[in-house]
């Protein structure tokens, strides 16, 4: 009887400690309009975009519970109102603060909320001094051109500590994604390169970084002194470009790649016109334009509308982006005869005045 009531005993210790304790799950809570009732809510991942789950607000009031093993950047979307917010276990709380909506409560919530509110912090700092020096007029231009420099350079150390120090404490997370694009502007690209080294292999992993560490790498791929990478596109009636038709032929190649809908874009052509009717059309120097992100027929039509004359290969696509690093337009590269990069990123009256220095 003892032996049966011992082995009885026994099994019931097993079977509890097989029993699995409470495993983390995740609740978000969020209070919305009541107009919303009956409308269905949709939690997506931001990075492979799938659907994560969805639910029906009722009484004002969208909820959501699960398990999230690996943090993930997030969408929530219902009618016309959109959140990116970081799904990780534990509680978070979607509400809306001054017409905008957070999330806060969980750990990672908090980290990006305070990562976001510093650096714009800092960035509203620089816009008050550049409105105050916009705003006086007892500055010469001299004066005002040194301010507008001081409060530049007072400001980017500041926003570099800031973007690194929170870089360093969220490297193994999925937030070292936002941060680390944030630092584009910030740092040299092999610098940048050096920093997606250091993030954790599940966030490096990710779509957006995967593409984000190729551009990089094309970045430092395509600095001055390296050759060009050729470009080939196809346009509509089957003609076939190449960025190879102009550069490396023994002249100078300053190279515009823009589209039609990018107002910056199409501010620089009255600058690239001066510099095709002085130097391209006498022969000295090609100037060309690539138009990438666009569409063919709006191509066209903007070429129309501002007159453009100087040669352009069309529908590049992403390619220059992946050729050459390039994540905002317009971007404009000067090539030398043999075809190696001579500047990156020229714009406005600078570029007119490196253009006549090296007409010379």
């Amino acid at each position: 009887m003892k032996t049966k009531s011992l082995f009885m005993l026994l099994l019931a210790g097993g079977m509890f400690s097989c029993t699995p304790g409470i495993q983390p799950s995740y609740t978000l809570v969020g209070t919305v309009d009541s107009v919303y009732n009956g409308k269905t809510v949709y939690l997506k991942d931001a990075d492979y975009s799938t659907l994560v789950d969805s639910a029906v607000i009722a009484d004002g009031t969208l909820t959501f519970t699960g398990r999230k093993d690996t943090a993930a950047l997030c969408l929530l979307t219902w009618e016309r109102e959109h959140l990116n917010l970081m799904l990780e276990n534990g509680t978070i709380q979607v509400q809306k603060e001054d017409g905008k909506w957070v999330a806060k409560g969980s750990p990672l919530n908090e980290a990006r909320n305070l990562y976001r509110t510093k650096t714009m912090e800092l960035q509203k700092e620089l816009r008050a001094k550049q409105k105050e020096i916009g705003d006086n007029k007892d500055l010469t231009d001299e004066e005002r051109t040194a301010a507008y420099k001081k409060a530049w350079d007072e400001y980017k150390p500041l926003a570099l500590k800031t973007k690194t120090d929170f870089f360093s404490q969220n490297k193994d997370n999925v937030l070292a994604a936002t941060i680390v694009q944030d630092l584009w502007n910030e740092i040299p690209p092999q610098a940048l390169l050096d920093s997606i080294g250091q993030v954790a292999p599940h966030v490096r992993e990710l779509g957006r970084m995967r593409e984000f560490e190729n551009c990089v790498k094309a970045l430092i791929n395509t600095q001055p002194g390296n050759m060009f990478a050729d470009i080939v596109t196809t346009d509509s009636t089957g003609k076939e470009s190449k960025l190879s038709d102009y550069v490396g032929k023994g002249k100078y190649v300053l190279v515009d790649f823009w589209a039609s809908w990018c107002g910056p874009c199409r501010g620089e052509i009255p600058n690239l016109a001066e510099i095709y009717n002085r130097f391209g059309k006498t022969g000295k120097m090609v100037v060309l334009g690539v138009a990438a992100w666009d569409e063919e027929a709006s191509t066209r039509k903007a070429m129309e509308e501002l007159k453009i004359t100087w040669p352009q290969i069309l529908n590049a696509g992403d390619t220059p982006m992946n050729l050459y690093g390039i994540r905002g337009i317009p971007h404009i590269i000067l090539f030398d005869p043999d075809g190696k990069i001579v500047r990156r990123d020229l714009r406005g009256k600078a570029m007119i005045a490196e253009i006549e220095k090296l007409m010379k």
